[in-house]
């Protein structure tokens, strides 16, 4: 009896819907609240009398299990900013119900979201927007700790656009999604996943993560208690950015992956502009220590006279590895390098760049004189581009960047003839040069036998593949072993013993 069997699970459906919006249940392990900005009354946050502003849910404590939904195709204005917690096992959820368009949040002042020391939440499904002047603080998510630590917070599926905040960053500073630790140790982050959210048209950073009070940052081989944990920003997508577009800051071991970052830096300003410089990166860490940033492209980051490099390896960061990225079409260039003094090490190695204006561009970041590039390394890299150069300051030099600076296996393929040699030092050796002079120790120069050099688009194994080496390619086992070489390359194949010369073992 297929009709009794339907209409025995809607009463059973019905009945659990009545329980769970019930009085009772308001009080019980997991209440649901639900929000209609489009109803006429204020109601009770039951789904027949739904609250009907953000000040309503905003007054909201979480708890564990605790659920505040939004209805699907409405928009609300204001604030959204409950209170509480989830825990480990039954994180609160902030997110969206019923059918059609995202719940659309429209923010009024600073803030459309403020997450303010919440620990075991998830927001997700919602889309945020904060227009304004461009002259005052405006973000769309903005995540605060101001005691202790806060655990366990996932911003997840979410579609930020149109944040015309200024050209503020760092703490409090505008974007699309802002991390912020507001107090002193122990107030940090643990466990902060940042997921497959879509954030366009923000300025001036996409995605900024400041996870910790403390200025004082030790190398990456000491403990730093105050520093965030586990943070991981994976599989989003940001497009048209005032400024950067993810930049973890004050954390220890974080992970940016499988991101795609375009169209940044459109904001920027020169280091000469007497309004001050505004210089911005796609993807690259500060302040922090033990950063791994790998599997992401990076494209159209302009230049405006100052970075728009695809990566950056800035001075106040340590132990940081950049491996296994595309890059491509960069106006700075693939990545920039600091010059400032300070001791660090990074290892950058395994990427691709495609038709970036640099192979590596240098700054004076913090405006500070000396150098130091003793421990980076930039190993085992695939250039291709009409004119393979170092820059300075945005600038193209024969000169090498740093003679401490360690160049080893990569391959550089000019598509257009040059006469100009990449400058290189005793630390430069078994690099390929196809279409431009070779320089250093045991130079390769030879036609790569690329399987489709003229490949080009969108996409890590798209691009890639045009890259990999054919059969007999004189760069397969031509590298040089270099410790701590990791066990994969690009592609995930294993690495030989000797490597092949590129991002590609074959």
């Amino acid at each position: 009896m297929p009709g009794t069997r339907t209409a025995r699970w809607t009463c059973v459906a019905l009945l659990a819907a009545l329980a769970a919006a019930s009085p009772a249940a308001a009080h019980g392990p997991s209440p649901a609240r639900y929000v209609d900005c489009s109803a006429r009354h204020p109601g009770d946050g039951t789904p027949w009398r739904p609250f009907n502003s953000l000040a309503q849910a905003s007054a909201v404590r979480l708890r564990p299990g605790s659920r505040l939904l939004l209805r699907r195709g409405t928009s609300c204005t204001g604030l959204l900013a409950p209170t509480g917690s989830g825990s480990a096992w039954r994180p609160a959820v902030i997110g969206a119900y019923g059918r059609g368009p995202l719940p659309h949040v429209e923010g009024a002042a600073e803030d459309a979201v403020l997450l303010k020391d919440m620990s075991h939440v998830t927001l997700t499904s919602l889309e945020l927007t904060n227009r304004g002047e461009g002259e005052a603080r405006r973000r769309g998510v903005h995540v605060v700790a101001t005691s202790g630590v806060a655990q366990g917070v996932t911003l997840r599926d979410l579609w930020i656009h149109d944040v015309q905040g200024d050209l503020a960053k760092d703490a409090g500073g505008s974007g699309g999604i802002q991390v912020d630790v507001l107090g002193p140790e122990p107030t940090r982050f643990d466990d902060l996943l940042i997921e497959r959210n879509l954030i366009a048209d923000v300025s001036r950073s996409g995605i900024f993560v400041v996870g910790t009070a403390d200025g004082d940052r030790p190398r990456a081989t000491e403990p730093w208690p105050a520093a965030s944990t586990r943070v991981r920003v994976r599989a989003n997508r940001l497009l048209r950015l005032g400024g950067d577009g993810i930049v973890p800051l004050g954390t220890v071991g974080a992970v940016v992956e499988h991101n795609v970052v375009s169209e940044g830096n459109l904001r920027g300003r020169a280091l000469s502009d007497p309004r001050g410089m505004i210089c911005n990166a796609g993807i690259w860490a500060f302040h922090a220590n033990g950063t791994v940033i790998q599997r992401n492209e990076v494209f159209a980051m302009r230049f405006n006279g100052c970075d728009g490099s695809g990566y950056d390896v800035d001075y106040d960061q340590d132990g940081t590895i950049v491996q296994y990225n595309l890059s491509h079409d960069n106006e700075g260039g693939f990545i920039l390098f600091c010059t400032d003094a300070q001791p660090r090490t990074a290892k950058v190695r395994f990427n691709l760049s495609v038709d970036d204006r640099f192979a590596a561009n240098q700054s004076p970041c913090s405006l500070q004189p000396g150098s130091t590039y003793e421990g980076v390394s930039l190993v085992n890299n695939t250039f291709v581009a009409p004119s393979i150069t170092w820059g300075i300051l945005g600038t193209p030099t024969a000169g090498l960047l740093n003679p401490a600076l360690e160049v080893r296996n990569n391959l550089f393929h000019a598509t257009a003839p040059q006469t100009t040699a990449l400058g290189c030092s005793e630390r430069c050796s078994n690099n390929l040069f196809s279409g431009l002079p070779p320089a250093g120790a045991a130079a390769v120069s030879a036609d790569p036998l690329f399987a489709d050099p003229g490949r080009r688009g969108r996409g890590l194994l798209y691009v890639g593949s045009g890259f990999r080496l054919r059969p007999g390619s004189p760069a397969i086992g031509a590298g040089t072993p270099v410790p701590g070489l990791p066990a994969w390359d690009y592609f995930g194949r294993r690495v030989t013993s000797p490597p092949a010369i590129g991002f590609s073992q074959r």
